[in-house]
């Protein structure tokens, strides 16, 4: 499902094509909290975690 997003941020499953791991790592990463991610109702109907690009970046350099 392709979901439209503003700004800066990625969805999950863009978020892991951008680490080079799978969707569920990355959920993962997000429920031990070391990738910081933010839950957003999109299009009024779900909610989806989404991942800013500089948040991406600080969880590389760690």
């Amino acid at each position: 499902m392709t979901v439209p997003v503003k700004g800066n941020l990625l969805t999950v499953a863009e978020t892991a094509k951008a680490l080079g791991v799978t969707e569920e790592t990355v959920r993962r990463y997000i429920r031990e909290r070391k990738l910081k991610a933010e839950k957003k109702r999109v299009l009024g109907l779900k909610k989806v975690w989404l991942v800013s690009q500089d948040d991406i970046r600080r969880f590389q350099d760690e």
